[in-house]
């Protein structure tokens, strides 16, 4: 999906991971709030000569994907910014990649632990994890980047939160976050096999 409006483009890739409480219409809602809220300060701190360009690229990975799927199989969404947006789009994505795969922020290693790089690695820094959501940037200076970064990924966590909380008073009985109060099949298809030793009493 990808939605365009002058100075920005969002583009949602792979599953909702919180189709039931976060509906996809409320997921682009969301994703186009943070293209916005970005636009506007970059904007003006690029006219305050703050920044030496109005254009950046985040990369936002899927919080909610286990430590054991592969880092190239959790892209969410793709925000890129100002006119030179698709210059740093494939930057962003390979901070935030690279972080994941290394639980590390990639400024540290680009700086410090080059060592750990392979050849075709991005060589600059630097990238996020808040909470569990993991962000690259890229486009300004490696210090604006990473503040960037943080900003988007707290206002993503925070809007997911809200969008949660009011599923939730609104759904008071459900044990589960889904609309039909289950776990997923992967909890109750494991108890499904038979056990290699039972015990009764």
């Amino acid at each position: 999906m990808e939605a365009s409006v002058n100075k920005y483009e969002v583009r949602i890739f792979g599953s909702n991971p919180y189709e039931h409480t976060v509906p996809y219409d409320l997921l682009t809602q969301v994703l186009t709030e943070l293209a916005e809220e970005r636009t506007l300060d970059i904007q003006e701190r690029f006219e305050n000569n703050e920044y030496k360009r109005n254009s950046i690229a985040f990369a936002l990975l899927d919080p909610t994907a286990p430590f054991w799927k592969l880092s190239d199989e959790t892209l969410l969404a793709i925000v890129g910014i100002g006119p030179e947006r698709e210059n740093y789009k494939v930057n962003a994505l390979a901070k935030a990649i690279t972080h994941r795969d290394y639980n590390i922020d990639c400024g540290i290693l680009a700086h410090t632990q080059k060592h750990r790089l392979p050849d075709g690695a991005f060589n600059w820094g630097y990238s996020v994890n808040l909470n569990g959501t993991i962000v690259g940037a890229s486009g300004l200076a490696e210090t604006q980047d990473r503040h960037q970064a943080i900003l988007f990924a707290t206002s993503f966590n925070n809007k997911i939160v809200d969008l949660r909380k009011a599923w939730e008073e609104a759904h008071p009985d459900n044990n589960w976050l889904c609309n039909f109060n289950k776990p997923l099949p992967r909890y109750t298809n494991i108890l499904k096999q038979n056990p290699r030793v039972l015990l009764k009493g």
